[in-house]
């Protein structure tokens, strides 16, 4: 029998920046796929309560200026107390001098210096930042080359010398120095990089805890990670950590599953009245073992189950039977040992909004402009209205001709405190928007229930200026999954931003089905600045829909 039972959660505070980056204004950098899976991968793994615990601020896509200002704002605001992960998925580029870099949204590959952000200048932050406790977790390479799918190298870095630092600090790297850092298959258009693939796999299940202490420390992760890697000889590269002050036994992470539990080695005196000869001996040695078998320690109600368990299954009738009477008394120990059950209480209810933003080349200029500038706003609204029943989280996706998570649902709509700048690419497929929309309420709401919350509706503000480029079935077929797998009451409001008739039809198909709210509706705006003014209000109509707002 194995028993698990949940491991404690670490009494300190916990924070954690998620910096990402994979489009690029400079053509000679290659879009990266893995930055946004990453990201999403790391936070949900980092602020989920059972795993990391930490409060997550996520930083995606963002020009140089608001890198700095982001991670400025993050190490400034930290406590002596703290532990702080700082992660990063970008690429990496070396200057004629040997200096590292981290690309940004505008980097400009002729000027490093200006337009990136080098290593030296985010390790004198942390220098700066006040918790003792630093992890740095990078998953980039260290050139600007690029080459199937692989974020290259080719020039030598002296990795320790840059990034160590004279302070208790974990640096977590996916490559060495002159080593591609590589993604997912190439075909796969969701792949995130092996590396971080690995990581998020092995907090997310627990398989990096592999000494069964229900806790997960940063060498238990990156070993676990390097290991993982390692499987892959077609893509050969070699993570690296450099750990400082006692920093590898830092608890980066719980199990989900629980810390393994040993027996408790029975008592001597116990031991010798259980083999006693004498059948009373015995059976006032089970009694004794009853006490065990409701314990608060597991491990003596692990140790009394299997002792009883032989005791039933081999001793004299009248002792087998007293010991079979005490395994009926008591639940049969399952895979986890629970602390006691807390009073039945009404699970939370959730209301997630998901903004869905056309971002294809069509929305070049001011339109993007004004939906960058009338997100943050939402933002503040929604922090406004969530003092209602219901507790309001906030996610936003963009598409083109692929679709993107931009913000993860992962926090309360009144932690996010930094939006991603959203920048156009391709075409206007509604049929990814619509896909990667029902693959992101699923999880979501599994999220939400696995830790107690229950989703009470689904609020969709779709965004487009222009008729999908998809055939007409494809789309449609597309949002009737996305409608037919809703885990709860959906409303739609969905804007059109043009003057094309065809635009403002498709989108009233959108909201155009029984099951979906009374509440949807579609509309039409024009291109001109009133039309523009539309959008932030479009934004702040869907807030008062949302039913804490009500």
């Amino acid at each position: 029998m194995h028993l698990r039972h949940p491991a404690p959660k670490p009494a300190d505070s916990r924070a954690a920046l998620v910096l990402a980056n994979g489009v690029y204004a400079d053509e000679r950098l290659a879009k990266l796929r893995s930055p946004a899976v990453d990201a999403t991968g790391m936070t949900e793994v980092l602020s989920d309560p059972a795993i990391g615990g930490f409060d997550v601020t996520v930083v995606s896509e963002r020009a140089e200026s608001d890198v700095r200002r982001a991670v400025d704002r993050f190490l400034g605001e930290r406590n002596s107390d703290e532990l702080v992960v700082v992660y990063l998925s970008c690429h990496g580029l070396v200057d004629a001098r040997g200096r590292l870099y981290f690309a940004t949204a505008d980097t400009d590959r002729d000027w490093l210096a200006s337009t990136a952000v080098e290593s030296r200048w985010l390790l004198e932050r942390l220098d700066d930042c006040r918790a003792g406790r630093q992890v740095l977790i990078l998953d980039c390479c260290f050139s600007g080359a690029f080459e199937r799918g692989a974020k290259a190298g080719g020039t030598e870095v002296d990795l320790e010398r840059r990034l160590v630092g004279g302070r208790g600090r974990a640096v977590l790297t996916a490559s060495g120095a002159t080593e591609y850092s590589f993604e997912g298959e190439a075909l796969v258009s969701q792949g995130g990089s092996v590396f971080t693939a690995a990581l998020v796999d092995g907090l997310r299940t627990g398989a990096a805890d592999r000494d069964n202490t229900g806790y997960i420390t940063v060498e238990d992760a990156f070993q676990f990670a390097a290991d993982r890697v390692r499987e892959h000889p077609d893509r050969p590269q070699t993570p690296q950590r450099w750990l400082f002050r006692g920093v590898d036994s830092i608890i980066l992470a719980r199990n989900p599953l629980g810390a393994a539990v040993v027996p408790t080695p029975l008592p001597e005196h116990l031991k010798a009245s259980l083999e006693s000869p004498l059948p009373y001996v015995r059976e006032g040695s089970v009694r004794s073992l009853g006490e065990w078998l409701t314990s608060a320690e597991p491990g003596q109600v692990l140790a009394a189950h299997q002792r009883l368990q032989l005791v039933a299954a081999e001793d004299v009738p009248v002792v087998a039977e007293r010991a079979r009477e005490l395994l009926r008394s008591v639940d049969t120990p399952g895979q986890q040992v629970r602390p006691p059950a807390a009073p039945p209480r009404a699970p939370t209810r959730v209301v997630p909004l998901y903004l869905v933003v056309d971002v294809s080349y069509s929305m070049t200029g001011k339109r993007i402009d004004a939906v960058n500038a009338a997100v943050p706003e939402i933002l503040r609204q929604i922090r406004q209205a969530a003092s209602g029943a219901e507790v309001l989280r906030f996610g936003l996706i963009d598409f083109g001709s692929d679709a993107q998570v931009v913000l993860s649902m992962t926090s309360e709509a009144a932690d996010t405190t930094l939006v991603p700048a959203l920048r156009v690419r391709g075409a206007t497929s509604y049929a990814a928007a619509f896909t990667l929309l029902r693959e992101r309420i699923g999880q979501d709401a599994a999220r939400f229930a696995a830790t107690g919350q229950e989703v009470a509706e689904v609020v969709i503000a779709f965004l487009t200026d222009g008729w999908p480029t998809n055939l007409a079935d494809q789309w449609k077929e597309a949002y009737a999954s996305l409608v037919g797998d809703a885990p709860a009451p959906l409303t739609v409001l969905a804007l059109g931003l043009g003057d094309d008739f065809e635009a403002l039809a498709a989108l009233a198909h959108v909201v155009d089905d029984p099951k979906v709210s009374g509440r949807s509706r579609a509309e039409k705006t024009t291109a001109d600045e009133p039309g523009l003014r539309r959008i932030a209000d479009f934004y702040l109509e869907v807030v008062a829909a949302l039913p804490a707002a009500r």
